[in-house]
């Protein structure tokens, strides 16, 4: 919406016609920011971002590369959620190798067990 030449005020008012009633608290913060004449960067102070997320979108919106900063965020955001994904899924690898394991010891164990009753059995009768 910005790159086709609407301002920031229109694309988060259009944004907010398919947005979630989540989403739209936060929107109509950042439009009651911009009403009060607060600019791009200070709208977003509005609780939705934080810490690092929320100084990097202030400098992308204050160097009118909201657009480009945007992209560039979702992209890092994507990569650093990828890479906790693989090790929770080799954590659960793990786990799961370690109980598959403990499954076939108790089997292994169980077997031993009854072939050892049967032979004391055996023996004396």
């Amino acid at each position: 919406m910005l790159k086709s030449g609407s301002s920031f005020n229109n694309a988060v008012h259009k944004m907010g016609v398919t947005a979630t009633p989540y989403l739209m608290y936060f929107l109509k913060r950042i439009l009651i920011r911009l009403s009060a004449g607060s600019g791009f960067g200070e709208s977003l102070v509005i609780g939705l971002f934080e810490g690092n997320l929320l100084i990097s979108l202030t400098v992308f919106a204050t160097t009118n590369n909201l657009e480009k900063g945007i992209k560039f965020l979702a992209d890092e955001n994507l990569e650093e959620q990828r890479q906790v994904f693989i090790k929770k899924g080799k954590i659960l690898g793990y786990a799961l190798m370690i109980a598959v394991a403990g499954v076939i010891g108790w089997v292994m164990l169980s077997l031993y067990g009854i072939q050892s009753s049967v032979q004391v059995g055996s023996i004396a009768v």
